[in-house]
């Protein structure tokens, strides 16, 4: 296996196990989703329309550059 594969899955990893402390913290805000939406101020209707366009173009460009399209090169 490669470096960076190695480095990848330590960072899986962390992302599981700082996830999962949050996940059983019984305190708000600790986990992704919260603090994303604290973020993105996803109360207000302006917050949730500007988080799903930026979801949205991240989900497009993300699928592009996975299936090996040719549109996306980086």
């Amino acid at each position: 296996m490669k470096l960076f594969r190695y480095l990848w899955i330590a960072w899986a990893a962390a992302f599981g196990l700082i996830e999962g402390i949050a996940l059983l913290n019984k305190k708000k805000d600790d986990t992704l989703s919260e603090n994303l939406r604290d973020l993105f101020h996803t109360k207000t209707k302006t917050g949730r329309t500007v988080w799903g366009v930026v979801f949205g173009i991240f989900s497009g460009l993300f699928v592009l550059h996975i299936s090996g399209s040719k549109y996306i090169d980086w």
